[in-house]
Formats: structure tokens, sequence, C-alpha cells
């Protein structure tokens, strides 16, 4: 009779399997933490904080820009703007009337945009008419230059002091300011009509006021 092969076998050592096993699981947990923190980090925005300025029908109001340039509002007018301008470029939006005294800035150009027409200068002074319910849109330069696109047929024209431009569907009228009073009283307080319709001085008289008028003939 054969005698019994034996097998020599080492005992198995837990302990070490203990260990190997708390390990991983120590890795597996920071992991896990590691992770949580990436996700509910917060995304960093680089969308730009916009401000609203409005002056409403019957008043008009004065705002200073982040550059140091002054606005006027004329009534029933709203103009946005960042909260502070890039370092490139200075943009604003424009819906109604607004009288700009632009901070000279020749590293910044200064860029009015209204639904129909981008303004574009570097320091100057001037108005801009977009009311949303008129179909004429106009640029009136009191000092400076100014450059002014239409956005329908990317057509531009420039502008120098006393000097002012309509644009309608038929493109851009340029022409002299006469009177500087009657493009640039409201910003004074000062309502100048000349050689005007009765139709066209009711109007402005009610815009001004912020009140309808109406004229029983």
């Amino acid at each position: 009779m054969k005698e019994e092969e034996r097998v020599d076998k080492k005992p198995i050592n837990y302990r070490y399997f203990l260990k190997v096993a708390a390990i991983l699981v120590f890795v597996f947990s920071i992991s896990l933490i590691v992770a949580q923190i990436n996700f509910n980090e917060p995304v960093k925005s680089t969308s730009v904080a916009l401000v609203e300025k409005v002056s409403l029908p019957g008043q008009k109001i004065s705002t200073l820009l982040p550059d140091g340039t002054i606005v006027k509002l004329n009534t029933d007018s709203k103009i946005i703007t960042p909260a502070q301008f890039s370092e490139n470029s200075r943009e604003v939006t424009l819906i109604g009337e607004a009288f700009f005294d632009v901070k000279r800035d020749e590293s910044r150009p200064f860029t009015i945009k209204t639904a129909s027409m981008e303004v574009t200068v570097l320091g100057t002074s001037f108005s801009v008419s977009a009311y949303e319910d008129e179909e004429e849109q106009s640029v009136a330069v009191k000092t400076g230059k100014v450059s002014v696109k239409d956005f329908k047929d990317e057509s531009s024209i420039e502008l120098d002091p006393l000097q002012m431009s309509v644009l309608s569907n038929k493109g851009f009228v340029k022409s002299e300011i006469s009177n500087p009073l009657e493009a640039f009283g409201w910003v004074n307080q000062q309502m100048v009509f000349d050689n005007q319709s009765i139709h066209e001085v009711l109007k402005e008289i009610s815009k001004w006021y912020g009140k309808e008028i109406e004229m029983n003939i």
C-alpha cells in the first residue's frame, strides 16, 4: 500500500487581506469625496452683469457710467450698460432718446446700439433718438466726430460738430444743425420748436410731460 502523499499548506494570513481591504476602502472613499467636491464646485460664470437705467414718461434723468461718461435720458427712455466695461470696448444699448457726453478713451471706442443703427465714438457729445414707436432714428452731434452705421445694409456715415443724420427705411439723410437749441434744448429743460406742424408740436409736448393730448377742432 502506497504511502499517501502529503502536501504542506501554509496557513492563510487573514490579517494581510484585511489590511489590503482596508487600504482599498480608504482609497475608494477619498476618490468619492474628491469627486463630490468637484461636482459641487460652482462653475465660474463668464456672463456680464447688466444695469438698466429707465426714465418714466414725463421724466428726465442723468446717470454716470463706469468709465465716467455722462448720460442724460429723455422721457420714456432706457439705457442698458454692463456693470463694468471690458478692457477693449465700451458698449451700451439705447431705447428712446439720450444725450451722451463721452469720456475720451482712444483705446476703447464707445458704441451705442439701437434697433436700427450703431453709433461709435472715442470722446464727444451728441444726442441719439431711437424710440421704438417712431419710424426714424437720428443722431445729432454737438462736439467731436461720430460714426453711424445702418444695421440693415451696413452703410455708414460720418458726422462732424453741428451735423445730424436721420435714418429711415430709405437710408441716411445728413444735414447741418441750424438751431442747436432745437436739437439739444431738451438736455437743459428747454423745449424749442422751429417750423413744425401743430401735430408735431402736440406730439412733442405729449412726450415731454408723459400725458396724452387731444385736439378738437
